[in-house]
């Protein structure tokens, strides 16, 4: 695709009951589904910039099989200015904008 390069993840991560969460009581926890994004453009000499898009969704857990409203659901878009391979001096600058949305607080 000349100098663009799309890539694209997803993934899942799944839980197991917890059956002896606090005196005996059944905590389950519903798997949290993500997918990512990325457009990459590659400039000459080995700079390049690239827009991102996260989503994650899931998280919902049960207590004794009552649902608890703690469904989360988050977004983040990311674009990357150029970047040198190597950085300077063996350290990778970057500089980058992000913007995110969602029901939960930002995933660090």
């Amino acid at each position: 695709m000349g100098p663009w390069t799309l890539e694209v993840q997803a993934a899942a991560t799944f839980f197991t009951d917890n059956k002896d969460f606090f005196s005996g009581n059944t905590r389950s926890q519903y798997p949290i589904y993500s997918l990512k994004g990325h457009a990459i453009y590659g400039f000459s000499l080995g700079v390049w910039g690239s827009l991102d898009a996260t989503y994650f969704t899931g998280d919902r857990t049960t207590l004794n099989g009552v649902e608890s409203n703690d469904l989360q659901q988050r977004g983040t878009n990311r674009s990357h200015a150029p970047f040198w391979p190597g950085g300077w001096f063996g350290r990778r600058p970057e500089v980058g904008h992000a913007a995110g949305f969602g029901a939960q607080p930002p995933l660090e």
